[in-house]
């Protein structure tokens, strides 16, 4: 297996670019936040693209550590500790939850409770910085293309 290192680095960094965002947004009083519609949907959107971006860091792990595919996005976090990619149980048992929250903010943005978005904003940023700090661990030992 030969590992595409620039291609995940790239999107780990896109990944934590839009989390950045989302911490400035943490600096913001709950009450301002979540009265501006405006603000709001910056945040639902920085949130969505940053669960975008660990998805897409997942696919490209996956293909590339030649893994068993997933049927759902959901799967992912299963597969990739399967693969040995992902090692924190913690974060193998949220990251679910956190792609399942993906399909909401696309599909049904409109109805997102604002003070579940709060909580993910205050207590849940720290599950991108470990998937990325679990990949770049697992893309020490592997060759790059």
């Amino acid at each position: 297996m030969v590992v595409d290192r620039r291609l995940i680095d790239r999107l780990l960094r896109e990944m934590e670019g839009h989390v950045a965002l989302l911490r400035q947004a943490v600096a913001i009083p709950p009450d301002d936040l979540l009265s501006d519609d405006l603000r709001f949907l910056g945040v639902l959107y920085a949130l969505q693209c940053a669960i975008e971006g660990l998805v897409n860091v997942s696919h490209h792990v996956i293909a590339e550590a030649n893994l068993r595919l997933p049927g759902d996005n959901p799967q992912i976090a299963a597969i990739l500790a399967e693969g040995g990619v992902i090692t924190d149980a913690d974060l193998i048992a949220q990251l679910p939850r956190m792609i399942r929250f993906r399909n909401l903010l696309v599909h049904r943005y409109w109805q997102i409770d604002r003070a579940v978005v709060l909580e993910i904003l205050q207590h849940r940023l720290g599950e991108f910085e470990a998937f990325a700090r679990e990949v770049e661990r697992w893309l020490v030992g592997h060759p790059e293309a």
